[in-house]
């Protein structure tokens, strides 16, 4: 049973292994206390979950693995992206209730982007830390304003209106836990887990031991399309099994998505989208290389 202290309601991190995750079998933490204010025996705010005996998944250099060990984790890494995959939404955002307070949802995949891609041109005006100078910043606002229009026909008419799909919003290697035998025994901090849209559905950086930055430099980009394929042919044979009665790849929702975006600079788009940070870079190294 959960305890939390009095005049304190549920904090998100508490609310989403209990509601959005229920149904999977996606290891999480269990929450056992926690408390959003100071009034407790240790004056701060804090959260008591399981102790989970496993190693951060960071540690472990993945290029440089067994191919039968590689293919195994990407296996269980696969699943656990089924999983989030079959959590489908109509909206992006969260739906008002009695634990969260009303705030915008996004109907559209063009809306949702949109917005993103305003917040950028917002940082870039209100911070001038946000550049390194004048030369810096002309070349930064000139990929924003371009990036616009081509963001808004990189969105596919047929993914626009949803389904929208659950993601962790900080799935990196130094959240996922493993065993001495690569089982995925815990994944942590779902804090900036939300909807997003089919097309910013994807394989995550890391697979090549580089996180998005890394990922674009072309030496790199090959490698990690490589990686990105294995992951899909292991994550497709895991889906097989969702799906019993059908061996047409057609017939698999994630398979048949990645299939028409692994190895194309679409994927790398959705990597700049999920972290916005480093949209700038995705459009000088792979948009508008020039």
């Amino acid at each position: 049973m959960m305890i939390k202290c009095k005049r304190y309601k549920p904090c998100k991190q508490a609310l989403l292994p209990e509601r959005s995750l229920e149904k999977t079998t996606i290891p999480i933490p269990r929450l056992h206390v926690y408390c959003l204010g100071k009034d407790n025996i240790l004056g701060l705010p804090f959260m008591l979950l399981d102790f989970i005996d496993g190693k951060a998944l960071i540690n472990i250099d993945i290029p440089k693995l067994p191919d039968s060990d590689k293919r195994r984790l990407f296996a269980k890494l696969g699943d656990i992206y089924l999983q989030l995959f079959q959590q489908q939404f109509n909206y992006i955002g969260f739906n008002p209730s009695r634990l969260i307070a009303p705030n915008q949802v996004f109907h559209s995949a063009i809306d949702y982007i949109f917005m993103i891609h305003q917040a950028l041109l917002d940082e870039f005006h209100l911070r001038r830390d946000s550049v390194c100078g004048e030369s810096d910043a002309r070349s930064y606002l000139y990929g924003l304003l371009n990036s616009r229009q081509f963001l808004m026909d990189w969105v596919k008419p047929e993914h626009n209106h949803g389904p929208f799909v659950l993601m962790h919003g900080d799935l990196r290697s130094a959240n996922i836990l493993v065993d001495d035998d690569l089982n995925i025994v815990s994944v942590l901090d779902w804090e900036w887990s939300h909807t997003i849209p089919l097309q910013m559905f994807v394989p995550p950086p890391w697979l090549s031991g580089c996180e998005v930055l890394g990922v674009l430099k072309e030496y790199n980009r090959l490698y990690y399309d490589i990686l990105a394929s294995v992951f899909e042919s292991e994550t497709r044979d895991v889906e097989y099994q969702y799906h019993l009665n059908s061996r047409n790849i057609s017939k698999l929702p994630l398979s048949n998505l990645w299939k028409r975006k692994l190895g194309s600079w679409a994927i790398f788009i959705a990597h700049g989208l999920m972290q916005p940070l480093h949209f700038g870079n995705v459009y000088t190294d792979v948009i508008d290389p020039g």
